[in-house]
């Protein structure tokens, strides 16, 4: 809420903090919008996305791929349809 947006934001965003002026971005001036850009671009640096691993088999791959989900979703959707696969399939049976 409002009593925690000004720690959200030292926490968070400290570079773009110590530049944002208090009034509406309508009435910045040139000078103080550079500095908010300049602001976001560093935070940018600042902030390095995580490498995560890619799924183990290629159908997982193009799922990530497709819908944009976390590796450990499609992981988990590839093993709980695989076994349900695995236990549909007729085992051979033994000859007499």
């Amino acid at each position: 809420g409002e009593v925690t947006e000004e720690e959200v934001w030292e926490f968070s965003y400290p570079i773009l903090d110590g530049v944002v002026p208090a009034e509406a971005p309508e009435h910045w001036s040139a000078q103080q919008r550079e500095a908010v850009r300049q602001a976001v671009i560093q935070e940018r640096a600042r902030v390095h996305p995580e490498e995560v691993a890619e799924p183990e088999t290629a159908l997982g791959r193009d799922i990530k791929n497709k819908l944009g989900a976390p590796t450990a979703m499609v992981e988990e959707i590839m093993r709980q349809e695989g076994g349900e696969m695995l236990r549909k399939l007729k085992r051979p049976r033994k000859p007499h």
